[in-house]
């Protein structure tokens, strides 16, 4: 290519970005710029081409700068292409770079998915495996730059979709299935996952969430990539406090319309997905005016552009926020609304209606519940943000041990010794498998439980996912550095699934916002405990927990049973406690770091026991279960010992017992050693999607090399 052509690409690619936020007509503007021998050069050089559907020009941009990453992506698909399974039944099931099914790596991913095998999570994770596999436009390029990332990604997508494999009833209706999928679009690409994520859960659950059957015909081009979805509730002014946003929806009794207005600075809708650059409808979340009253948060549907030409209607202005820490291909957008007016219809009206004379009704009269019932639709996300942390973390774990079993630093003997065989790298990383399967616990047990949002799911739902995204970023860094060097390479992704994981801890809910809905439900609990059910853990903890240990000794027999108590008996304590506090000071606030700590304590009992009466419980067979139960075990000692200093307080154990305690845990980490290979094979992420020189199958000094294009010496 001449270097004209490439400095006229370029000034294409900066005046379009510019034109976007200037909400010019971008893609005339900028087609007008190339001439047919450059857009034919283009589309030859696999460029992001002119769409057919749906039917609006796109621009173009360089190709792939790093040939040589893409290369070596493109090999690890047809290495991998051979091993895409077509699984018929859960003995099948094989890991996919286990010998075959009766390895112990297959047993335990075969453990793991014993209950979601029939609910459709493994085929359809298959199925979006062999899409991302056998099509070449399925790559990522670190070099690309944020527009060219976006660009790429939005073909991406709309390419997926043509799949039907994803809809927004799939997702609402069979979330194993949806579940599976992610887990492949998340180890694929973050960015990719969140658009699919912003587009059909957020959006379209609120259409068929909180929508009649006059609303879901939204759903069609939405289903088919055609329109995309936004989500417009955060505003710069209001977050986590949603009761409070200032965008108003006035009801104009002359025309029947509502007007969307954005009355201050601050109600300006802010880190919108998808709505810079591709959006084209919206649900947005706004006070409901009528006749000089307030009714509270309502939910919108309001088209924002014409998906054929991408063009803003008439009152929208939109700004794009610019480069983020993470997930740089979704496009977030700051919005401003100005008298917008929409017809009566567009108001999702299954918990409030208005009719043509302007009256208001529903049949939830108290406006906080109506505002509880109508947030709770969307709780199912918060299993996503259970689900998104875990895989990361999985990802993570995979390319910093294979790499750890590898890499040798010093020693004594003619060879060097293999950091994996420091104590200090251990004692970092193992603790990592405990966690990670008690997150797998929680998120495939909630997946059981979310069809019908009750309280109790609501509390646990945002609980774990606090818990959860607060472990996985710290534990991401923590293996980006045991990978020295290397782990700092954008091609060895960790630091990405760092950066892209970080903003889990305040998307879909600020950790200590969530801890409080979870201490908020504890202390109603303690003032009805009658209305526990029995197979609750919290029934444990009101009739099993205010006893002190009776066990002089602790033994493989009643290890189990002695976490739970121990886990059991701290949420007792911290619930009396925090109700003494409120007693005798009213003032929640005040009292904020000891009731976040009493969420805490009984998230980690749920985890615990969902660990032990569900994922132990499944292992297919004496070895796996044994591997399970350790992991278990592992996490159960580990949260103890991080609390230690409350137990010895309380005089709930002695020195002996703890001295026992640390004495199980050096044996489990010894005994774990020996199985955290297949461990990680279990975790079932194929090197296409891993990408990492260092964490997919073979040398990892070869790998490397060819991953930047450097001939290996003939030696």
């Amino acid at each position: 290519m001449s270097e004209d052509k490439k400095i006229n690409r370029r000034l294409c690619i900066l005046r379009d970005h510019l034109n976007y936020n200037s909400q010019n007509n971008s893609q005339q503007q900028t087609q007008s710029t190339i001439n047919d021998d450059d857009q034919s050069s283009l589309q030859i050089n696999n460029c992001y081409s002119i769409s057919n559907n749906p039917p609006f020009t796109i621009n173009y941009f360089e190709p792939h700068e790093n040939e040589s990453l893409r290369s070596y992506h493109l090999s690890l698909k047809q290495k991998d292409n051979k091993l895409l399974p077509k699984t018929k039944s859960l003995n099948e099931l094989k890991a996919f770079y286990a010998t075959d099914a009766n390895s112990l790596s297959s047993r335990l991913l075969q453990s793991r998915e014993r209950k979601l095998f029939t609910k459709g999570y493994t085929q359809t994770r298959e199925k979006v495996l062999e899409i991302l596999n056998t099509n070449d436009l399925y790559t990522i390029d670190n070099e690309w730059n944020v527009h060219q990332f976006r660009q790429q990604l939005d073909s991406q997508y709309r390419e997926f979709m043509k799949s039907n494999l994803i809809t927004v009833q799939l997702i609402n209706e069979e979330i194993h299935k949806f579940l599976g999928g992610l887990e492949v679009a998340l180890n694929y690409d973050v960015s990719f996952a969140a658009k699919v994520t912003v587009s059909l859960q957020l959006f379209g659950t609120c259409i068929y969430r909180l929508g009649t059957e006059k609303h879901l015909y939204l759903l069609d081009d939405l289903n088919k990539g055609i329109d995309i979805g936004c989500f417009m509730m955060t505003e710069i002014g209001h977050g986590s406090n949603v009761r409070k946003i200032e965008t108003t929806a006035t009801f104009d009794n002359n025309t029947k319309e509502f007007i969307i207005h954005s009355p201050t600075d601050s109600s300006c809708k802010y880190w919108i997905g998808n709505s810079a650059v591709y959006g084209t409808k919206a649900v947005v979340f706004a006070q409901l005016l009528m006749n000089g009253q307030n009714k509270g948060v309502h939910v919108f549907y309001v088209p924002l552009r014409d998906p054929k030409t991408l063009t803003l209607r008439e009152g929208i202005e939109v700004r794009d926020v610019g480069v983020k820490q993470g997930w740089n291909a979704v496009d977030n957008g700051c919005i401003r609304f100005n008298k917008v007016r929409i017809p009566l219809d567009n108001l999702l009206d299954k918990y409030g209606k208005v009719d043509v004379e302007g009256n208001y009704s529903s049949n939830i009269k108290d406006e906080n519940v109506r505002f509880a019932v109508t947030l709770s639709a969307l709780a199912i996300g918060r299993l996503l943000y259970i689900a998104g942390p875990t895989f990361a973390l999985q990802t993570g774990l995979t390319t910093a041990v294979r790499y750890a079993h590898q890499r040798r630093q010093f020693g004594n003997g003619m060879k060097e010794t293999l950091i994996w065989d420091y104590p200090t790298h251990k004692d970092k990383i193992i603790p990592m498998f405990a966690y990670v399967h008690a997150f797998y616990a929680g998120w495939s047990t909630l997946a059981e439980e979310c069809s019908k949002i009750t309280e109790d799911f609501h509390a646990i739902v945002s609980g774990i996912k606090a818990y959860t995204c607060e472990y996985v970023s710290p534990a991401l860094l923590t293996l980006r550095v045991c990978c020295g060097g290397h782990g700092y390479s954008e091609n060895n992704r960790i630091g990405r699934l760092m950066n892209d994981m970080d903003v889990f801890n305040t998307a879909e809910g600020d950790g200590t916002v969530l801890y409080q809905q979870v201490a908020k439900y504890l202390m109603d609990k303690l003032k009805n405990q009658k209305l526990v059910k029995k197979e609750s853990v919290l029934y444990q903890v009101f009739n099993e927990s205010n006893k002190k240990c009776n066990t002089s000794s602790i033994t493989t027999n009643n290890v189990g049973e002695f976490q739970r108590k121990a886990l059991s008996f701290r949420v007792f304590t911290l619930l009396q406690e925090c109700g003494k506090l409120l007693t005798k000071d009213s003032n929640w606030n005040n009292h904020l770091v000891k009731l976040v700590e009493l969420a805490k304590s009984y998230i980690e009992l749920e985890l615990l026991n969902r660990l032990q009466n569900v994922l132990v419980i499944n292992a297919v067979d004496n070895e796996s279960k044994l591997v399970l139960q350790m992991l278990s075990d592992m996490f159960g000692y580990l949260i103890i010992r991080k609390d230690l200093s409350f137990y010895l307080i309380n005089n709930y154990f002695d020195g002996t017992i703890a001295s026992q305690m640390e004495k199980g845990l050096e044996i489990l980490f010894r005994d774990i050693d020996k199985y955290t290979l297949d461990i990680i094979t279990s975790f079932n992420v194929p090197d296409f999607l891993l990408r990492a020189p260092i964490g997919v199958n073979g040398n990892y000094v070869q790998n490397t090399l060819e991953s930047i294009g450097m001939k290996r010496l003939n030696v």
